[in-house]
């Protein structure tokens, strides 16, 4: 019976703090740590449409997906009816990873819009009670510090929350004590 620990970078630190919200005392996982998660994701998203140099980052990693989409439906039979749900038209016309999240994650697994997706993916970490390092540079260009944890979330018998040089270290109280 070996320890499980786990480690999650962007939005799989996301999907991480959510599955250890979700989990509480009865959580297999020992202690985990997160990497530029997005812990705020509506947040984090208007951030990703705020500038433009970001729209266009985002724009392009969006037509890189739209054309993986396109491909896989092209060239995997398999994943068809995966993909069904799919709203072709809209993924056409999505200018944002908001409005190509509505089309493709909302649709395919039945989120009425990007931010009703949003609200259900969030997690609370002041009630995780797994021990957690959350890990943010302030120079994080997606998230900037101030979108890397919220007041209420700062401070809990879990996690603690300090600044040093460039980076944002939330520290769990048994002992993860280390930020560079």
């Amino acid at each position: 019976d070996a320890e499980l620990y786990a480690i999650g970078h962007s939005m799989g630190g996301a999907v991480l703090c959510k599955y250890l919200e979700q989990c509480g005392a009865a959580c297999p996982i020992r202690a985990a740590a997160t990497i530029s998660a997005p812990l705020s994701l509506s947040k984090h998203m208007r951030r990703l449409e705020a500038s433009l140099t970001w729209r266009l980052a985002n724009f392009g990693t969006m037509a890189f997906a739209r054309m993986q989409l396109y491909k896989l439906w092209l060239t995997d039979p398999a994943s068809r009816p995966h993909l069904t749900a799919v709203r072709w038209w809209d993924l056409l016309h999505a200018t944002t990873l908001r409005e190509f999240e509505h089309a493709t994650l909302c649709a395919i697994n039945g989120f009425e819009t990007a931010e009703h997706y949003y609200a259900f993916a969030q997690s609370d970490i002041s009630r995780v009670q797994t021990p957690m390092l959350v890990v943010h540079a302030r120079d994080d260009p997606p998230r900037p510090p101030r979108l890397a944890a919220t007041p209420s979330q700062t401070q809990t018998p879990t996690l603690r929350t300090m600044w040093q040089a460039q980076t944002l270290t939330t520290i769990s109280t048994d002992g993860i004590s280390r930020s560079d």
